[in-house]
């Protein structure tokens, strides 16, 4: 097999911390973003009826966004008495200063909720992300791991673990930990195509193409996800399958106007059509 044309090209990870979403990222706002804003600011001052209900209407348009169903999760806590509303109101204090970039602002509000009730999980995790984003990585995955130690199913703390071992090259770890975000429910296509990515990198094929497949049905029309189980299909020798899935990826980027992906991929589907001719005038000749 000619492994050189698949050098340099590995499957697209994402690698995001699990909470911030598209306010994170930086991506323009929709209605549902500006819903979830409404509803963090007003939850900031106490009104915490007024936030559930700009929550619920984000809900309806963003039914998977992890920032989103993170915030109803503290609020039903409150609702369930598990946490009070100062506390509440310490937590969204500090993801209000989180989502302007005010990180030490933020930090010093979970440090309070912290001092108030030790023993809550969420704000662990809230804490390493604020100390993932300030670029202390050793001191965010001390907190995530404090948070799982006091809630071993919560899905956020487990995700975000997980993309800081990928970030550090730690795919095993990375995997161990995608698998328990799994397991423990985290939304979206996202941790599947981590774990899919993990598994490449340890050149565990037949898992990561088992994570890849499940992303397809999650995300049909997101073309990372296809490109990526190609890629893998390709490392396995399974040239039908993965030109099908690089064909789809091309074609989903094209809908996109992502046009010089669009080349990359046309310029590897030709090296990879010489791949199988070159295959299949090699099996013949040994006939």
């Amino acid at each position: 097999m000619n492994k050189r044309i698949g050098r340099g090209i590995v499957p697209l990870a994402v690698f995001c911390i699990f909470f911030l979403g598209s306010m994170a990222r930086g991506e323009a706002q929709s209605e549902a973003s500006l819903h979830l804003v409404r509803g963090m600011e007003r939850a900031s001052v106490g009104a915490f009826d007024e936030a559930r209900k700009e929550f619920e209407a984000s809900l309806k348009e963003d039914p998977s966004n992890a920032t989103l169903l993170s915030s109803l999760k503290v609020l039903d806590d409150l609702d369930r008495r598990r946490i009070g509303s100062t506390y509440a109101t310490l937590l969204f204090k500090g993801l209000n200063y989180l989502r302007q970039g005010m990180l030490e602002h933020a930090i010093e509000e979970f440090r309070k909720a912290i001092i108030m009730e030790p023993s809550y999980p969420r704000t662990y995790n809230l804490l390493g992300i604020v100390h993932s984003l300030a670029g202390d990585a050793l001191q965010a995955r001390a907190d995530f791991q404090k948070a799982l130690d006091l809630d071993p199913n919560l899905s956020e703390a487990s995700y975000n673990l997980a993309s800081l071992y990928y970030g550090a090259g730690d795919y095993q770890n990375a995997a161990a930990y995608f698998e328990m975000a799994v397991k423990n429910g985290a939304p979206g296509a996202d941790t599947y195509m981590n774990l899919g990515a993990s598994y490449s990198f340890l050149k565990k094929y037949p898992e990561s193409i088992n994570a890849y497949l499940k992303a397809t049905k999650l995300a049909p029309q997101d073309p990372k996800v296809f490109y990526s189980l190609g890629m893998v299909y390709y490392m396995t020798e399974e040239y039908s399958k993965s030109r099908s899935c690089l064909v789809e990826a091309r074609d989903l980027f094209e809908k996109r106007g992502d046009n010089k992906t669009v080349e990359e991929i046309n310029v590897f589907l030709d090296k990879l059509s010489d791949t199988q001719k070159n295959l299949k005038a090699s099996e013949m000749q040994d006939q």
